[in-house]
């Protein structure tokens, strides 16, 4: 049986471990040349997976496996420099994501990869210095609080779950 994820712009096939399917809907042709415009950006930074196949036909693209969700488990050590980095790249790019949430954050072999560029744009500096604060999707730097939050809430969950005393020593050797 194949895996695969449901959204409202499109569908994610897992085909094997090394290659992802992605479809759109009718309706959100534009969302795909969106994500094969930043994919191709961006791919020269080792930051998001590599763009394999295109097909218009079928409004699908086909890209590398890289990995699963970022989770207590699986986070680097340096995830947190890492997510740093990567922002700072869109910042240089003038990419806003728009719609970066942990389902985006991908870990392999101890790097962080971003996915998902449908919602992303190009800015300038008159349209970003006109984004409402309020908006989800005037910033992307709030990602870094909520992995934190979310990996130590993680992190709790394990201690409650297992009645282990939850303290630095205790998630250091349940890391090593």
């Amino acid at each position: 049986m194949l895996k695969k994820i449901k959204s409202d712009t499109s569908t994610v096939f897992f085909l094997d471990k090394n290659i992802v399917k992605k479809v759109y809907s009718k309706k959100n042709f534009k969302k795909l040349e969106h994500e094969i415009y930043f994919l191709n950006k961006l791919y020269k930074y080792n930051i998001v997976p590599k763009l394999l196949k295109i097909d218009y036909k079928n409004r699908s693209i086909y890209l590398e496996n890289i990995g699963e969700r970022i989770n207590s488990k699986n986070a680097p050590r340096d995830w947190k420099e890492q997510l740093i980095k990567i922002l700072d790249i869109f910042k240089n790019e003038r990419i806003q994501h728009r719609d970066l949430k942990i389902d985006e954050i991908l870990v392999c072999k101890s790097k962080i990869k971003i996915i998902d560029f449908a919602e992303s744009k190009v800015i300038n500096s008159e349209i970003s210095n006109n984004l409402s604060t309020k908006s989800r999707f005037s910033d992307d730097r709030h990602i870094i609080e909520f992995v934190d939050f979310f990996l130590n809430a993680l992190l709790q969950c394990y201690f409650l779950i297992t009645r282990t005393e939850y303290n630095i020593n205790n998630v250091l050797m349940s890391v090593l």
